[in-house]
C-alpha cells in the first residue's frame, strides 16, 4: 500500500471512529441530563415539604444526598461535554483532511489527530477512574 493511500485510509478510519464516538457521547450527555432533571424535581418535592413544616432529619439527609448527586452528575456531564467537543474537532479535522487536504499535509493532520486522541484518552481514563472510586465508596457496606 502506498504511503499516501495509507494516510488517507487512517484519516477515513479516524473520521468513522470519532463520528461513532460523538454519537455515544451525545447519548451519555442526554442520559446524564435527564438524571439531573429528575433529581432537581426531587429537590423541589423536598423544598415543598420543608415549607409545609415536614422537616425531619431523614428528609434533610435525603436533600443533602440529592444535592451531592446533582453536583457529581453535573461535573461528569461537563467532562463528557469537553470530550465531545474534542471528539467533534477530531471528527471534523479528519474528515476535512481526508477530503480536501493535499497529500503532503495528511501526515501532519494525522499527528494532530493522534495528539488530540491521546488527550481524549487521558481525560476518559481519569473520569472512569473517578467514577470507579466513587462507585466503590457508594457501594461499600
Amino acid at each position: 500500500m502506498e504511503t499516501n493511500e495509507f494516510y488517507s485510509t487512517l484519516l477515513n478510519d479516524a473520521w468513522t471512529v470519532y463520528m461513532t464516538f460523538c454519537g455515544i457521547l451525545i447519548s451519555i450527555i442526554t442520559l446524564l441530563y435527564s438524571v439531573i432533571l429528575g433529581k432537581r424535581s426531587e429537590l423541589e418535592v423536598y423544598a415543598e415539604q420543608a415549607k409545609l413544616g415536614h422537616s425531619d432529619p431523614l428528609m434533610r439527609r435525603r436533600h443533602q444526598i440529592t444535592v451531592k448527586v446533582i453536583k457529581k452528575m453535573a461535573s461528569v456531564n461537563r467532562w463528557v461535554f469537553a470530550i465531545l467537543c474534542v471528539s467533534l474537532l477530531n471528527c471534523t479535522l479528519s474528515w476535512l483532511s481526508f477530503r480536501f487536504l493535499p497529500q503532503e499535509y495528511k501526515r501532519s493532520a494525522l499527528y494532530l489527530i493522534g495528539i488530540l486522541s491521546i488527550f481524549v484518552l487521558i481525560i476518559t481514563i481519569c473520569q472512569v477512574r473517578k467514577l470507579y472510586i466513587q462507585y466503590k465508596q457508594d457501594t461499600m457496606i
